[in-house]
């Protein structure tokens, strides 16, 4: 790791450790890039430093960790769409009440205040 390097590194965990105290009740939730996940087996361990954080809002679902309420806003108008239109060809009107529905039902969820700390193999 390069100078510039460690030092973004402690800066970021000093800003860490200040959303931390400033938000002890909430919990952490560390992030690795699909990219920064090792497929070499030949070892146990990576080699990685801690990235930004910031506090934000996560949706945990069965399947996966949201962070951005539009992709499920989105998967959502889909699942609609597929329940109640499939095969029909949809009016503007009837697009825009189910994306209406789509954000209501996904706003409404069990969304949770998070440290969100991302995780940097680079």
């Amino acid at each position: 790791m390069s100078d510039g390097d460690e030092e973004m590194s402690l800066d970021n965990f000093a800003k860490l450790l200040e959303l931390r105290k400033a938000n002890p009740t909430i919990p952490v939730v560390p992030l690795v890039e699909k990219e920064g996940v090792a497929v070499d087996i030949h070892y146990d361990k990576l080699f990685a430093r801690i990235g930004e954080s910031r506090i934000g809002k996560v949706y945990f679902a069965e399947d996966r960790i949201y962070l951005d309420e539009d992709l499920l806003i989105e998967k959502e108008a889909e699942k609609l769409w597929l329940d109640r239109y499939e095969g029909k060809e949809l009016s503007v009107e009837e697009e825009n009440e189910i994306k209406r529905l789509a954000e209501k039902n996904v706003l409404n969820l069990n969304w949770k205040e998070v440290i969100i700390v991302n995780i940097e193999s680079k």
